[in-house]
């Protein structure tokens, strides 16, 4: 834990781990074959989640759609 993290705080790391378990079960609960994919890419997840689907939910709740 750093100076800047507050105790019981969600870190970038616990979101990517988070991503990570559930792609696992979602492959396991499928049995598609290898979960590779979705656990190299939890990464560009969150940091597509923080840096675009955000502000393109934010853009549409000021213009009322």
């Amino acid at each position: 834990m750093n100076a800047e993290t507050k105790p019981g705080a969600v870190t970038p790391h616990d979101l990517t781990s988070a991503i990570r378990f559930l792609a696992i079960d979602a492959v396991q609960a499928v049995n598609p074959g290898h979960p590779g994919a979705p656990l190299g890419m939890a990464e560009i997840a969150l940091a597509l989640w923080h840096g675009q689907v955000r502000q393109i939910v934010a853009g549409r709740a000021r213009a009322g759609a």
